[in-house]
């Protein structure tokens, strides 16, 4: 593989494994709705209110449990498991890309090794374990638990739980609550990976890459596909920032400028050190990709020299 391929398949990763993900999450969360909505026509009904039955209640305890089941059955087993081995295949592009740029044989090392599969544990208990009973299931039983006691109308109550599984906002309840896990703990174990490296390499040149996302936000539209030193990077997690984004003031387009933590979606804890974690923030399909001073274009070299980023070395005869 080129440089450039080996750079499109890990910056691509970003979004593309997140985005297998969630597709599958979005049919897994259209097939939780479908049964729980069979299941709920099921309940026993006054004037179209529901009442307050033992059979009801025995009803919405199996619903929990359904969902539950649901979860646990091999279409969202098997994305997870997926999901999971994508941190191991990041990781390989990652060793082919210092290999690549360094033109020599690269040595994972295992302490690296292991804070990835840290992040692969973590992600599947995140996406099995209780926090998605925290999330989804336990906060619609109790809805239910409420609407017997209450002798809520049935319809009213089916049009409240469509609304916390499906219409909620741009995704289903499922996709939503997995929409940041496997963008943000995905990209940013990658990063994490890669930084460790860089800093072990002495490498202090970085290209800001990525965004096949439409809606990139104007941080990263400004720098992606430029040459940076590390200093300038670090700049950005503790300086103000100048947003891309203009308001008109005396009839002007002027540029917005914010402080720290307000650009958009930026992560409160971002500053020096955790820029090149983080990046742009949540949901950032933007890699900094640390790089040789050889390969640096002239150009960026010297506009890092004129903005005070960086000073060459002097040339001892």
């Amino acid at each position: 593989m080129t440089l450039s391929e080996i750079i499109a398949a890990k910056v691509d990763a970003y979004d593309d494994v997140p985005i297998a993900f969630n597709s599958t999450a979005e049919k897994v969360n259209e097939r939780i709705y479908r049964e729980v909505l069979q299941l709920m026509n099921r309940m026993q009904t006054e004037a179209g209110a529901i009442t307050s039955s033992a059979e009801n209640y025995a009803l919405a305890e199996q619903i929990r449990l359904r969902m539950r089941a649901v979860l646990d059955g091999r279409e969202y087993q098997s994305a997870v498991l997926n999901f999971a081995n994508e941190f191991d295949l990041q990781t390989e592009r990652s060793n082919r890309y210092f290999q690549k740029i360094l033109g020599e044989a690269f040595d994972p090392k295992s302490e690296y090794i292991r804070a990835v599969d840290n992040s692969k544990r973590r992600a599947v208990q995140l996406l099995l374990g209780d926090s998605v009973s925290d999330t989804i299931f336990e906060p619609l039983t109790e809805n239910l638990f409420s609407s017997i006691s209450t002798n809520a109308s049935l319809s009213q109550t089916q049009t409240a739980v469509k609304h916390f599984l499906v219409d909620s906002g741009q995704y289903g309840k499922l996709a939503s609550y997995s929409q940041q896990i496997t963008r943000d703990l995905f990209s940013v174990t990658d990063r994490n990976y890669t930084e460790a490296y860089a800093v072990d390499l002495g490498l202090d040149w970085y290209r800001y890459q990525g965004g096949k996302v439409a809606d990139s936000r104007a941080f990263c539209v400004q720098k992606n596909g430029g040459w940076y030193h590390k200093n300038e990077v670090e700049s950005w997690g503790r300086t103000t920032y100048v947003d891309n984004t203009k308001v008109v003031a005396d009839g002007k387009p002027q540029p917005v400028t914010t402080s720290p933590g307000n650009w958009k979606g930026r992560i409160p804890a971002t500053n020096s050190k955790t820029i090149f974690s983080y990046c742009g923030g949540y949901q950032c399909g933007h890699a900094l990709l640390p790089t040789t001073r050889e390969s640096i274009p002239d150009k960026w070299i010297q506009r890092s020299i004129e903005r005070g980023y960086y000073m060459p070395r002097a040339v001892v005869n």
